[in-house]
């Protein structure tokens, strides 16, 4: 049985929080799907808005549960971070400590 995969646009301040099931690069966007429950969500980030810090990063993140918040700041237009058992986990690199990884 196949799962459809619907767009998910993200408003500001929102977020979605599921399982990063593919991460890929198309033409001028960064694809993320996620599973929440038993739906399927197709997310793009435009590529201007994503830092070659979050695309090493992205692949860290692929089969894990992650949060991605839509934010109305101009140079961090969105903020992922890794979810487990409720609690945001750090990142290694440059969104170790106490930083969110952001775009």
């Amino acid at each position: 049985m196949t799962t459809k995969v619907s767009e998910k646009h993200l408003s500001l301040w929102e977020e979605i929080v599921g399982v990063c099931s593919e991460i890929r690069e198309e033409d001028n966007e960064i694809l993320i799907l996620l599973r929440v429950d038993n739906k399927v969500f197709r997310i793009l980030l435009r590529r201007e808005f994503v830092s070659q810090h979050l695309k090493e990063l992205l692949e860290i993140i692929r089969g894990k549960k992650i949060g991605i918040l839509r934010t109305d700041n101009p140079e961090k237009p969105y903020v992922i971070r890794i979810v487990r058992n409720g609690k945001t986990l750090n990142l290694p690199g440059k969104a170790g400590s106490s930083e969110r990884t952001d775009t």
